[in-house]
């Protein structure tokens, strides 16, 4: 899976933005583990990414990409984005089963190969 995450608007200074960890986790981790107290133990400061975006930048990364919302209490405006997942047909992840999705249309299959 490859996920696109699009700002609409500002964010990342005075709007939520997008945080990730450097690197894949080795699997899938237990809720316990991805409370930020627990994400802090484990990983440095350095470790954190948060950059900040303006309307049009996009952020491409795997599946195995730990990420959530940043946000700050200095935060004071909201944020629009876009996150679009993409992946192979046959190999839909069990935990996305319920969700509902929409086909890339064959001509745009044939451009991305």
């Amino acid at each position: 899976m490859v996920t696109c995450w699009i700002a609409l608007t500002d964010c990342g200074a005075d709007a939520p933005g997008l945080e990730w960890i450097g690197g894949e986790p080795p699997g899938l981790l237990a809720p316990v583990a991805l409370r930020d107290e627990a994400l802090g133990r484990l990983h440095c400061e350095a470790a954190f990414r948060r950059p900040v975006m303006r309307p049009g930048d996009c952020l491409a990364f795997t599946g195995g990409v730990l990420h959530h919302t940043h946000v700050s209490r200095s935060m004071r405006h909201d944020r629009t984005s876009l996150e679009i997942r993409l992946f192979d047909a046959a190999r839909i992840p069990a935990r996305l089963h319920g969700d509902r999705f929409v086909a890339v249309p064959q001509e745009l299959q044939r451009i991305s190969q």
